[in-house]
């Protein structure tokens, strides 16, 4: 789904620590996004055993014909690994969710936190999702996306006014991150 009718303006800078040095101790969070299932379990972690804390973590998944809730489908670590069978079945990350920010000004520098955000209060949602890094189309292998501050944000890179934050689910059940 696009959403084309969000507008952010600042006319001073938020956060400038962050960009002057990378040993800034805070930062603070000035916009949320959520991102909401359009159906239930639209969101799902890689396996069974993943989780936000071990997110590479793994579980068999052996009983035929059932529905675990997982991107991984049938998997079996006990198959032999000849030919990749003990990968069989196995999804190399959880549902991928991009952030795309178009038409960003020269000069602008946008982070994320790179730290697990809490629920809103009296919320059930357990859904956590991990900023990763990714190619320029959001494609790649799991691989959470390291602080380059010491507030646990991150830059990422805004080539040609357009900056992407591919998240992967890790955990829970969501109707939304």
């Amino acid at each position: 789904m696009n959403v084309s009718s969000l507008t952010f303006s600042s006319t001073t800078g938020e956060n400038r620590t962050l960009v002057t040095s990378s040993t800034a101790a805070n930062g603070a969070i000035n916009y949320q996004i959520r991102v909401d299932e359009s159906f239930v379990n639209a969101f799902r972690r890689r396996n069974t055993a993943t989780t936000s804390t071990n997110p590479t973590l793994l579980g068999d998944q052996t009983a035929l014909a059932t529905n675990y809730g997982t991107e991984t489908g049938y998997y079996n670590s006990t198959l032999p690994s000849s030919g990749s069978l003990n990968q069989a079945g196995l999804a190399t990350q959880g549902t991928r969710i991009m952030v795309q920010f178009n038409n960003v000004p020269t000069g602008v520098s946008l982070y994320a936190t790179v730290r697990q955000l809490s629920a809103p209060a009296g919320s059930t949602n357990t859904a956590k999702a991990t900023l990763v890094t990714t190619d320029a189309q959001g494609e790649g292998l799991f691989s959470p996306t390291a602080a380059t501050t010491t507030a646990s944000f991150t830059d990422f890179t805004v080539p040609a006014s357009v900056a992407i934050a591919p998240l992967n689910i890790v955990n829970g059940s969501a109707m939304g991150v």
